[in-house]
């Protein structure tokens, strides 16, 4: 099995360039999404004397209800994790969860060798339920995370994954990463950078996902071979 840690690689997202808007100062910054470290976290702390037990939804970084997304942007990578392998063991997508000006990002990591791709990609359609090993950076297989206000300067939101709900996923190959999300609950969460343990974070957010199609065509990631993961992704958004 593959070693899945603390390696940071950069990878080029053009696509990804309109989710804010762009002045000609902001050409060629780099923005980090922080996909499994529990990073730049949303500073603040604020106000309300809410009791910790059931956080203000102004305190939480992701809406309590996303409901039903259409993505405007989706764009797909496949990774092999060394020179030798004959296929991919990682295929991932990004797409945009809304249209703020901090956007939320989803993203659908699939990992062969963990969780319910213990045993390789699926020929055909599958489902998972995103419950047990898929909850964990650790476990997971079919990781599913949500990184919340991307901004142009870097991530000002945590990351949550996927707690519940179902991936239906209909296609994990060189051609195509396609499928669709429905009832899913996002939990706010500390990762474990190094050995990708996952935990509820202390503030106890959480929101809920409807439903979500998402397809692209994967760009091979030939220049990031080698063991490790990918726990950070940087954006040049220019």
């Amino acid at each position: 099995m593959h070693v899945r840690h603390a390696l940071v690689l950069t990878v080029l997202v053009p696509l990804l360039t309109p989710l804010t808007a762009c002045s000609s100062a902001g050409e060629g910054k780099t923005v980090t999404l922080i996909d499994a470290a529990g990073g730049n976290g949303g500073g603040g702390g604020g106000g309300g004397g809410g009791s910790p037990d059931a956080p203000s939804e102004a305190a939480c970084l992701l809406p309590k209800a996303l409901g039903a997304v259409t993505p405007t942007q989706q764009e797909g990578h496949s990774r092999k994790s060394s020179m030798s392998a004959t296929s991919p063991d990682n295929f991932y997508l990004f797409a945009d969860l809304n249209q703020d000006q901090t956007p939320d990002i989803l993203l659908v990591d699939l990992w062969t060798g963990y969780g319910a791709f213990q045993n390789g990609f699926p020929n055909g359609p599958t489902t998972v339920q995103l419950t047990g090993e898929e909850a964990s950076y650790e476990t997971c297989g079919a990781c599913i995370t949500v990184q919340t206000d991307y901004t142009m300067s870097g991530p000002t939101g945590d990351p949550y994954i996927a707690t519940a709900g179902t991936l239906n996923l209909t296609a994990a190959n060189a051609n195509s990463i396609a499928g669709s999300l429905s009832n899913v609950t996002f939990t706010h969460v500390t990762i474990d950078q190094m050995s990708g343990v996952t935990a509820p974070h202390a503030d106890g957010c959480s929101g809920t996902l409807t439903s979500v199609t998402f397809q692209a065509t994967p760009m091979p990631d030939t220049q990031l071979t080698g063991g490790g993961t990918r726990w950070k992704l940087s954006f040049d958004r220019r």
